[in-house]
């Protein structure tokens, strides 16, 4: 991490978002759970996930990244770096069986020329 007091960083950026909203336990409010893009993405998904509660947390990270993709796009950031998190604390094992349990996912992404 950068000592924001020192010029070692002054053209760097560094940020930290934590993905409060998408750890357990969260619901999609009533007006998301009917809004055509949840309708669409839930159809489409409906069979890749073990419950509502997992299909839900996928279409909360999906806004989330896409609402990145937007911020990313708008910037001159060129480089990003996205590290995940635990596993959430599902109570099934169906649900718990879909992450690694040694692993923590990261994408690192790099803008061409």
């Amino acid at each position: 991490l950068c000592d924001w007091s020192s010029d070692v960083c002054s053209s760097d950026l560094f940020t930290y978002c934590l993905t409060i909203n998408t750890h357990l336990p969260f619901i999609l409010t009533l007006d998301q759970k009917k809004s055509t893009d949840y309708t669409i993405f839930k159809n489409y998904f409906k069979n890749s996930f073990p419950s509502e509660e997992v299909l839900d947390r996928y279409y909360r990270m999906n806004q989330e990244l896409e609402y990145l993709v937007q911020q990313i796009n708008s910037s001159d950031v060129d480089k990003v770096l996205i590290i995940g998190d635990h596993a959430p604390p599902f109570i099934y094992k169906v649900e718990r069986d879909l992450f690694e349990k040694n692993l923590v996912p990261a994408i690192y992404i790099e803008r061409k020329n």
